[in-house]
């Protein structure tokens, strides 16, 4: 997907997002864990405060299996968003690690389903990777920019809040 840019400021409409297949086994002979990014589906307009669904497919194409939760201990396999240092996707999404609810063997893809709440106005990358404890591995999801657009009635959760009212400005 593409838009255009001033310095690191995106501004205007994004072009729309095109799906690339790339085909090919990345698993080398040493991998225990490894995951391959499939498809996903993320909204890439959103206002502020409303709840989206997001799918994202993976496929387990190392040769453990991930294996559910049963305490959530640092662990247990699951999806969580994907943070890069130069990463845009710093707001609350209202959303925390997916665990699994059943084994995934390798050779198996999974789906995930769910939903997020879109942060104050502005534009992010939203990505998704696999993570067992806290180490990511495999191919994150791919990278969508969403743009996200004010609502009046978007409370965040910061002590720090305001809300425009009226304004009076004497005439001289």
């Amino acid at each position: 997907q593409w838009s255009m840019a001033k310095g690191s400021q995106s501004f205007g409409e994004a072009t729309p997002v095109s799906i690339v297949e790339v085909s090919g086994n990345n698993v080398t002979s040493d991998t225990r864990n490894n995951a391959l990014y499939l498809t996903q589906s993320i909204p890439t307009n959103m206002i502020s405060g409303q709840k989206y669904f997001v799918t994202v497919t993976l496929q387990n194409n190392g040769k453990s299996s991930w294996s559910p939760s049963t305490t959530n201990i640092s662990g247990d396999y699951k999806l969580t968003p994907y943070y890069t240092t130069d990463s845009k996707m710093l707001p609350d999404w209202g959303i925390g690690p997916l665990v699994l609810s059943q084994p995934v063997e390798p050779g198996q893809s999974k789906v995930f389903q769910f939903e997020v709440t879109a942060p104050p106005p502005g534009t992010y990358n939203l990505q998704w990777s696999m993570m067992q404890g806290s180490n990511y591995f495999g191919d994150p999801s791919g990278s969508a920019l969403v743009t996200v657009v004010g609502n009046n009635n978007y409370i965040t959760k910061s002590n720090n809040n305001s809300t425009f009212i009226n304004q009076s400005v004497p005439i001289i």
